[in-house]
């Protein structure tokens, strides 16, 4: 007897009034509701429907057990134990580190003046290369407009500079990249430690109100 066959039969005797310990011969059956919403009796639940929650009856109809609706959790609260792991390691770090928000906001003022000078520096450094490279593509226009070849050297220094401009541009593009990382890091462990303290402010309160209502907390 296919499933379907068996949901009409069992509602067929249900209807008709006919006790369940006709069917008992098939063990255990399974109460839950379908996509419409209709409550069906069965001898075991589809996948689809499992999720939402059924009951387990005896082939007498006696509610053995309630299997609840499992609750949704997004991808977004799975946290892996390597992330777990990850997060406590920086609490641990935020909290041997700082003592107070203000000592972030401080570090975070430090960090970010010194990449500002590092990227002060190569921006000085770009200018520079760039008016050598001008210069001495100068010089090796005035050649070929003299009608003489460019002198060896003379390409040399340019792909050299052209070098040190690709490699310059890179480095600052990382440096204004860690500076936006640097900011979002340093805000967040500000939040990160104003939460860790809150609930270390609250667990010490919540021992204490445990051990004032615990039996014999009180004084004769």
């Amino acid at each position: 007897m296919n499933s379907s066959l068996k949901k009409m039969v069992i509602t067929a005797l249900l209807v008709g009034g006919m006790s369940l310990e006709a069917l008992a011969a098939e063990g255990n059956l399974y109460r839950y509701r379908d996509a419409e919403g209709v409550l069906v009796v069965d001898f075991s639940v589809p996948p689809e429907y499992a999720g939402k929650g059924y009951e387990v009856l005896s082939p007498s109809g006696r509610l053995l057990r309630k299997v609840e609706p499992q609750v949704e959790v997004s991808p977004e609260e799975v946290v892996s134990p390597m992330a777990a792991a990850a997060r406590d390691r920086e609490d641990s770090f935020i909290l041997r580190s700082y003592s107070t928000v203000d000592d972030i906001h401080r570090a975070r003022k430090r960090r970010l003046e010194q990449i500002d000078r590092e990227i002060d520096i190569l921006e000085t450094n770009i200018t520079t290369s760039i008016s050598r490279r001008d210069e001495q593509l100068e010089k090796a226009a005035n050649y070929q407009r003299n009608g003489r070849p460019v002198p060896d050297v003379v390409n040399k220094v340019i792909k050299e500079l052209d070098t040190q401009l690709q490699q310059a541009d890179e480095l600052l593009e990382r440096r204004r990249s860690e500076y936006r990382e640097t900011e979002s890091r340093y805000t967040w462990y500000a939040e990160r430690l104003e939460q860790l303290k809150a609930t270390s402010a609250e667990s010490p309160k919540q021992s204490l109100d445990t051990a004032q209502t615990s039996p014999g907390s009180a004084s004769d």
